[in-house]
């Protein structure tokens, strides 16, 4: 396969050439070229970008009443709220909520949450939750769009109606084949859910297209989250492992309080519970010894 050519390199490369890669079926590369004639295309792109931000371009205002009329939306969708979920065998679990709204993404908008649940269903209905406990803070949007299906468009209609709100919610999944997701080459299409249809469109429609652009940049922003905790999450293991702390208790005090960040804030009392008074001592002497640094 050629390889992609970009302007210039970018934190989330690795995890675009891995999407690309399963997307292909085929190993992808991305390159960022300094000289030649693959620079000069690169250039000969960036002119032409240029004139086509400088000419007067089409708004997404019709594209986005064609999704309202068709996912029967009882409000026009100015400002819409996306939520994905990642995490690593269980560990380092986390979801974020992207926010598009005025035609592009309101990146001071976006949200990342540390979960404790370890499914798929309670991860979505702890990052929902406390995103619904956040409303008097930061208003409610037009429009929720959750990654997954039915279930998980159902559970957010529920949270939403016991809170007395009522929010437009749609959700995109994969279709689902012998019960599982079907993901072979060319063979995955996604369903749209919505309050009274199950929606198959077109590849090629613009309104399907606009939904997954949505989707996939909520997906990029909780796995780039995910990779900065699991990375903080190993160092600090291997560090409280090297203290005598024991990879099973390390797992158990993850499990109860989430983060490391909750566990160097906790009580000596509720370690002693959990994992005894010798290990729960060389816990806060390792972070005292940490902070004084």
């Amino acid at each position: 396969i050629a390889p992609i050519l970009v302007a210039h390199t970018f934190e989330s490369q690795e995890w675009v050439k891995e999407h690309l890669s399963s997307l292909f079926g085929k190993k992808a590369s991305l390159e960022a070229p300094l000289r030649g004639k693959k620079k000069e295309l690169i250039d000969l792109a960036l002119n032409n970008a240029d004139e086509l931000l400088r000419s007067p371009q089409p708004g997404n205002g019709s594209l986005l009443l064609s999704i309202q009329e068709l996912c029967g939306l009882e409000t026009f969708p100015e400002r819409i709220e996306v939520f994905d979920n990642s995490h690593h065998g269980g560990t380092a679990t986390v979801g974020a909520m992207i926010v598009y709204e005025k035609e592009a993404f309101d990146k001071k908008g976006y949200r990342s949450f540390h979960l404790h649940t370890h499914d798929e269903y309670g991860q979505m209905r702890e990052m929902l939750t406390r995103r619904i406990e956040g409303f008097r803070e930061n208003p409610p949007p037009d429009l929720w769009v959750l990654d997954g299906g039915e279930t998980l468009r159902s559970l957010a209609i529920d949270l939403l109606h016991s809170n007395g709100i009522h929010l437009d919610v749609i959700a995109i999944s994969k279709e689902k084949i012998d019960a599982k997701a079907h993901r072979a080459k060319g063979s995955a299409h996604d369903i749209i859910h919505t309050e009274n249809h199950l929606l198959r469109l077109e590849s090629s429609d613009k309104r399907l297209q606009f939904l997954q652009m949505l989707r996939d940049e909520a997906h990029r922003s909780a796995i780039t989250f995910h990779k900065k905790t699991k990375l903080k999450s190993d160092q600090h293991s291997h560090l409280l492992s090297v203290h005598g702390i024991s990879h099973a208790k390390i797992r158990k005090l993850i499990d109860y309080f989430g983060t490391f960040e909750a566990i160097e804030n906790s009580d000596f009392q509720t370690l002693c519970e959990l994992i005894g008074s010798k290990d729960a001592k060389n816990i806060q002497n390792f972070y005292r010894e940490n902070l004084s640094k």
